[in-house]
Order: C-alpha cells, then sequence, then structure tokens
C-alpha cells in the first residue's frame, strides 16, 4: 500500500513539473526592462541581465508599452491588421490647391498718330546718329594718317575711303609710286625682283582690303539709316504729293 502510494506520488509531482516547464515555454517572450523592447527564444538578447520579464504574446507585449525587437522577432498579424469582409474602404481624400487667377491682361495703348512735324523730326534724328557715327569712325581713320595732311585732305581721303574713291592727291601720289615700282624692279634682277614682286602684290591685296572694309562699313550705316528712315521719308513724301495733288 505504502509503494503504491509512493508510485502515485512520484506521477504526481512529474506531472506538475512537466506543466511548470510548459508553462515556463509558453511564455517564449522576454521583456528588457531598460530598453523597453521584448524578445523570443533564439534571440542573442533573449537571456540578458535586464530581460526580467516573462511574456506569453506580442500583443501582451505591446499593451505592456514594449516595443518589437528588429533582430529577431517579425510582427504578427492582429485581427486588427487583417481587413474584415464586410468592412467599407475609406475614401481618400484628395486636397485640391487652389488656383490662382490669372492677371487681366493689360489693355494695349495704340501708338500716336504719325504727323509730319514728329516724322520730320524722327529723321533729323537719324541723320544726327549717322553723322555722329561717321565722325567716330573719322577720329579712328586719323590714327592711321600721317601728320603732315591737311584736315580737309583727311576728311576727303576718309570720304573715298567709304565710298571707294581717291582724291587726286592720292591719285598723284600713286602714279609716282608706281613709276619708282617700275623703275626699281627694272634695275634689279633674280631673287631680288621677285622679292620686290611679292611684295608689291601682298601690298596691294592689303590695299584692297583697306578700301573695301570702308566700303562694307559705309554699307552698313547707309541700310540701317535707310530702314530706321523709311516709314518717316514714306510719310513726307506721301504728304508732299497729296499736298501737290491738292494745289495743282
Amino acid at each position: 500500500m505504502i509503494k503504491t502510494n509512493y508510485f502515485f506520488l512520484l506521477v504526481f509531482v512529474s506531472i506538475i513539473s512537466v506543466k511548470v516547464n510548459f508553462a515556463e515555454t509558453t511564455n517564449s517572450y522576454h521583456g528588457n526592462i531598460q530598453t523597453m523592447t521584448y524578445h523570443r527564444q533564439g534571440c542573442r538578447f533573449y537571456d540578458c541581465q535586464s530581460c526580467t520579464v516573462n511574456l506569453k504574446s506580442q500583443s501582451e507585449a505591446e499593451k505592456a508599452g514594449y516595443r518589437v525587437c528588429q533582430i529577431c522577432i517579425v510582427p504578427e498579424k492582429t485581427e486588427f491588421d487583417t481587413p474584415q469582409k464586410n468592412e467599407i474602404p475609406k475614401p481618400e481624400i484628395k486636397t485640391i490647391q487652389a488656383i490662382k487667377p490669372e492677371p487681366p491682361p493689360k489693355p494695349r495703348v495704340p501708338p500716336e498718330p504719325l504727323t509730319v512735324s514728329k516724322a520730320i523730326w524722327n529723321l533729323a534724328e537719324n541723320i544726327l546718329i549717322l553723322l555722329l557715327i561717321e565722325i567716330v569712325i573719322f577720329g579712328l581713320y586719323n590714327c592711321f594718317c600721317s601728320g603732315k595732311i591737311g584736315f580737309l585732305e583727311r576728311w576727303n581721303r576718309f570720304q573715298g575711303w567709304l565710298y571707294g574713291k581717291s582724291t587726286s592727291n592720292q591719285l598723284k601720289h600713286a602714279l609716282e609710286q608706281l613709276a619708282h615700282e617700275k623703275k626699281q624692279l627694272n634695275q634689279t634682277s633674280g631673287i631680288k625682283k621677285f622679292l620686290f614682286e611679292t611684295w608689291y602684290s601682298i601690298r596691294d591685296v592689303f590695299l584692297w582690303l583697306h578700301r573695301f572694309t570702308g566700303c562694307f562699313i559705309n554699307f552698313i550705316l547707309l541700310t540701317c539709316f535707310t530702314i530706321s528712315s523709311w516709314n518717316d521719308t514714306q510719310f513726307i513724301l506721301q504728304t508732299w504729293w497729296k499736298w501737290l495733288k491738292n494745289f495743282w
């Protein structure tokens, strides 16, 4: 009888120990009271010194204020995470930015009607601007002229440079220089003659470019003057023609 009692007692104690071990294993999460994170079995922080709180589930740990360990735990899906079948999705609220109205266009101011006095004034302004530009170019042209030439001769040479003409003094000097060059070429021969001819041909090219530059500058000036004064000149001529018709 005593042996049977001992046997039942041992069985009872073993069953209790198994329940205790099972209860301990069900508490598969340990909470860290310092970092307020919880870890599962197998994590390297599971048996740390501060992991003294036994937790049964993740929901219990989160209710107690613990955070998920980012190393060992993937968060469990709760009943609140799974969408219900009869749940109606909430409509998305889209914010519409207010469109600023465009400012009204500025009213166009009609141009003032052209009169004869205004056309003559515009034409005079254009002529004055053309003369000022020619005076500036004339000042630059004088930098390459010799100091023994008078002012009128300089101005005549400048006008000839613009229109591709030569003054009488320039023609006289050119004829004298040409006769001297021919005489010099007749007196030389061989390599020296070839060098003189080469130098004279190069000089003639530069002189031709010099004259072409003057004509080109004059063409640009006259073209700009014609374009800027075309409307005014046309209006003046039309007015003068009407006046002549009414007079006759």
